[in-house]
């Protein structure tokens, strides 16, 4: 048989017993139609679509004080040790020096080796190795000149790589010269050198580019995983730090509101200590000093929250300016957003779906739970492997002339066989199929839950985002009425009764408590809206953020 019918035969046979992919593969994409259905029979919103605010769409807030912010800051802490800090800016230090965002950024870089070194298995190898031996092990022979001596020198050198069908081909030059004290020898010492080509084929069990590659894809797929889920933690992240930023924006409003409150209980003290000689009485003196006291003690508990809230963005943030053991002050000098967010649900859900990352993870565990079922399918088929080999000998007494012979093709061997193994009952093989088809259904259902979640995500989101606007309103009609009332209340007054004075407290703490409402209630809406673009997996976009893979 000639070398090319030779491969001719082996050709033929890997194309004909090779087996066929058997794909059962859960269609994922139609598991998230029906959720697009479910949410295409949501009824339409019949409210007008506003523009979505954006950093610059802002409105003045008749609350918002960033002066007095910033003198409150100086009046604690030197002016030096004061740093004004934007929303954008804000974010910015938290992408560059995050802890939580830099832990997570290995995570795409560690799977991506994990490919490399699936792809790596059907790299080629490259062998060599080499003997001497020199053996005497006597004569029991009666010919003359028996020793029982012999020496060998032999080395081989070849590769041998493992192909995606499951296969290997390996191709082998062995070289080996021979001396042994034994008659009738043609040649002595002799060389004995043969060129090898040998591919061991699975027909079954273990055969097929899916099966034998089904690693590389699991990896890639975990790879892109990592890449989501770095993406998550990034939005998580500056989710976590625009809370903060917020935060620290309600407890230094506060803080100065609560100041604004104490230097006019202290005016308010002052005028009764003068009137004291007219209409005011020692009890209006009490009365007003115990005022000034408690409400002094407020603004040392509201100093106390605003180190709080400064303490917590730092530590969000983990810049090498911002350590936690400088006593430095933060002031968020970016207005906050008040108009109203006019959302439609299934808008909102769509984009969702579309963009989550934990959905897209979801997906991938499910595409791997699939391949996982292929390859345990695949294991429960018989194992048969086809054995191919082809060698090229020589036989002569010198190194050059039995290379020639190889060759020239003058010695060959053409070895053919099979092997075929199969357990009887073959129950691990069995019990593994059925543990991976349950592995699919669970990863399946994982996927359910993860948008199921992500839905409700969404609507408590949409609605913490209304109830707090509709807060800003109603808190922007309290303000208004406790200004009226507390104004109206001077100009009638016509003395220093204790009555008048504890009304006159009374008011200036409703007025107060109600301004210090809508400030919460203005720092709840824009972490409503931060809360909703993390649930939509937009906040990157919604804060003008990409994400770039380094090189």
């Amino acid at each position: 048989m000639t070398p090319l019918r030779f491969a001719t035969l082996a050709a033929a046979c890997l194309i004909g017993l090779l087996p066929a992919c058997d794909r059962h593969d859960v269609d994922i994409d139609a598991v998230t139609e029906i959720y697009r259905h479910r949410i295409a029979q949501m009824p339409k919103t019949v409210q007008p679509r506003l523009a979505r605010p954006t950093r610059a769409g802002t409105t003045q807030m008749d609350t918002s004080q960033p002066d007095a912010m910033t003198q409150a800051a100086m009046g604690e802490r030197k002016a030096g040790s004061i740093m004004r800090l934007s929303l954008q800016e804000t974010l910015r230090r938290a992408l560059a020096n995050s802890l939580d965002i830099k832990v997570e950024s290995y995570s795409p870089g560690i799977a991506a080796q994990d490919v490399i070194a699936a792809e790596a298995a059907f790299d080629a190898v490259i062998f060599a190795d080499g003997q001497f031996s020199k053996l005497d092990s006597g004569s029991n022979s009666t010919i003359a000149g028996m020793t029982g001596e012999s020496e060998s020198r032999n080395g081989d050198f070849g590769f041998k790589k493992t192909m995606a069908t499951g296969g290997q081909f390996s191709a082998t030059y062995k070289a080996n010269r021979l001396w042994a004290e034994q008659p009738l020898q043609r040649f002595n010492p002799h060389y004995e050198n043969d060129a090898t080509l040998q591919l061991t084929q699975p027909l079954l069990k273990n055969a097929g580019v899916d099966v034998n590659r089904a690693q590389i894809r699991v990896n890639a797929n975990k790879r892109e995983a990592a890449q989501y889920g770095f993406r998550k933690k990034v939005i998580d992240t500056l989710a976590q730090v625009e809370q903060g930023y917020w935060q620290l924006f309600l407890a230094r409003q506060s803080l100065a509101l609560g100041q604004e409150l104490l230097a006019r209980t202290e005016m308010t003290h002052a005028r009764v200590v003068e009137r004291l000689q007219w209409d005011a009485l020692p009890v209006n003196v009490s009365q007003a000093a115990s005022a000034v006291a408690s409400r002094r003690a407020n603004v040392i508990r509201l100093a106390a929250d605003v180190r709080d809230a400064e303490d917590q963005l730092k530590n969000l943030l983990n810049d090498p300016a911002l350590p936690l053991t400088t006593d430095i002050a933060l002031i968020p000098v970016d207005e906050p957003v008040t108009e109203e967010l006019a959302a439609d649900p299934q808008r909102e859900l769509w984009t969702a779906l579309e963009n989550r990352p934990e959905l897209f993870e979801a997906r991938l565990n499910v595409a791997n739970a699939n391949i996982a079922r292929g390859v345990a399918r695949n294991q429960q088929l018989p194992k048969l492997d086809m054995f191919l080999q082809w060698n090229l000998n020589g036989l002569r007494e010198n190194f050059p002339e039995t290379n020639e012979q190889i060759l020239h093709g003058d010695l060959q061997d053409y070895v053919v066989g099979v092997s075929f193994e199969f357990p009887i009952g073959n129950r691990a093989a069995n019990a593994n199929y059925r543990k991976s088809s349950l592995q699919v259904d669970q990863a399946v259902t994982s996927y359910h839950k993860a948008v199921s979640d992500v839905m409700l995500q969404i609507q408590v989101a949409l609605r913490d985002v209304q109830t707090s606007y509709r807060e800003i309103v109603s808190n922007r009609d309290a303000v208004r009425a406790a200004t009226e009332n507390l104004s109206a209340l001077i100009a009638r007054r016509v003395g220093m009764t204790p009555e008048y004075l504890n009304l006159e407290l009374q008011t200036q703490e409703t007025q107060a408590n109600a301004r210090r409402a809508l400030l919460g209630a203005i720092a709840n809406y824009n972490i409503a809206i931060v809360k909703l673009e993390q649930a939509k997996g937009t906040l990157l976009q919604y804060d003008r953020v990409e994400l770039a893979a380094e090189p």
